[in-house]
């Protein structure tokens, strides 16, 4: 029998309880009598039997409980064992390993809006998150929050020249964006000033915020104050007013289909996030990266912008990670990470081959 270090913890003295985190595939019996509390993510069955006798059929059951002291025969017969098992048991995290006799470099990829009830994490992320020495992110995101960035962001993000919105799109443009925003209780107005690339980053969020979703669930700032607490490094593979400039440079043609594209799949941004959502609890890399291949697939200049030459700059940071001795959590949005100019296939090529965990 293959056996493997199950991880528990006895709390307590004279009233004592034990507290177990069950693996994926790791299966977790208990008494019937026994009080027994589920976090958000284990499930529960109800069996008849000791747990480990599957198939044996009712009269097994019989026999199996005749062998053993009459005291246990009722428990036996009758749901004698609650099973617990992760919800996740079937599916992997979107976390890779990259691993050597001297450290390990893990690779997360992140949503950045989520809701508070999508924690906690699958153990796995926080296993590798508090193995992890070093934490890196996008951009460093404690300044994003300085009032010097928030100027940078706002100088940036609006017209101080004279334009407008209505200036800097066609009338059928702007018509288009002014009627989707009237459907949605808002008037075009209110987003005069604003440029079309900035607008077209606010809507998704406006419209994931109706549902619960918010920057402050994102996985990013859960781990980037998880770090903080635990005092670990942290490093960053860009700037923000780098991250800023992928979008306030694109093309006044390039912003007009940005945010026309935004307008397009407003109504369906609530389906599309929980398909992504789902594909990376699931750990499912082809999936969610072809929900983004589909969805930017008429805009490949902008998504080679946004995604495909970032992911080539990182390379070299992540490499000298792999190359160091300690041990590293890389923490990017999750589109980064597959495909054929994904994060993974570019390290593939240079000989570092992740295990999916």
């Amino acid at each position: 029998m293959n056996c493997h270090e199950v991880d528990y913890e006895i709390i307590g003295n004279d009233m004592q309880l034990v507290e177990v985190e069950p693996d994926r595939h790791e299966t977790v019996i208990a008494e019937a009598v026994a009080m027994n509390y589920l976090e958000v993510g284990i499930i529960f069955e109800a069996k008849m039997g000791y747990g480990s006798e599957a198939g044996e059929g009712l009269m097994g059951k019989f026999f199996n409980a005749g062998k053993r002291a009459m005291t246990h025969i009722y428990k036996a017969i009758f749901i004698l064992v609650f099973v617990l098992t992760s919800n996740f048991a079937t599916a992997k995290s979107f976390l890779w390993e990259i691993k050597d006799n001297n450290n390990s470099v893990f690779l997360l990829g992140s949503i950045h809006l989520l809701k508070e009830s999508d924690y906690p994490l699958d153990k796995a992320i926080i296993k590798a998150f508090d193995k992890s020495e070093t934490v890196v992110f996008e951009a460093d995101l404690n300044s994003l929050k300085t009032m010097e960035f928030q100027q940078y962001v706002l100088a940036k993000s609006f017209f101080t020249d004279g334009k407008s919105l209505k200036t800097s799109l066609s009338p059928p443009a702007y018509k288009k964006v002014a009627d989707k925003l009237k459907q949605s209780g808002m008037t075009v107005d209110m987003f005069n000033m604003f440029k079309p690339w900035s607008l077209a980053m606010t809507l998704p969020v406006l419209e994931m915020k109706k549902i619960g979703y918010s920057e402050e669930h994102g996985l990013d700032n859960f781990l980037f104050r998880r770090a903080s607490m635990k005092n670990k490094q942290t490093q960053a593979l860009e700037t923000g007013e780098f991250q800023i400039s992928l979008f306030d440079d694109l093309t006044k043609q390039q912003q007009q289909n940005l945010l026309l594209h935004t307008i397009e799949e407003l109504d369906s941004m609530q389906q599309l996030m929980g398909q992504m959502k789902s594909a990376w609890k699931n750990g499912e890399a082809k999936k969610l990266g072809d929900l983004n291949k589909s969805s930017y697939k008429q805009f490949p200049v902008i998504m080679d912008k946004l995604l495909n030459s970032r992911n080539k700059n990182w390379i070299p940071h992540i490499v000298k990670l792999i190359n160091g001795n300690k041990d590293a959590i890389v923490v990017v949005g999750a589109a980064h990470l597959p495909g054929n100019q994904g994060v993974l296939k570019l390290l593939e090529k240079k000989g570092y081959k992740a295990l999916q965990l």
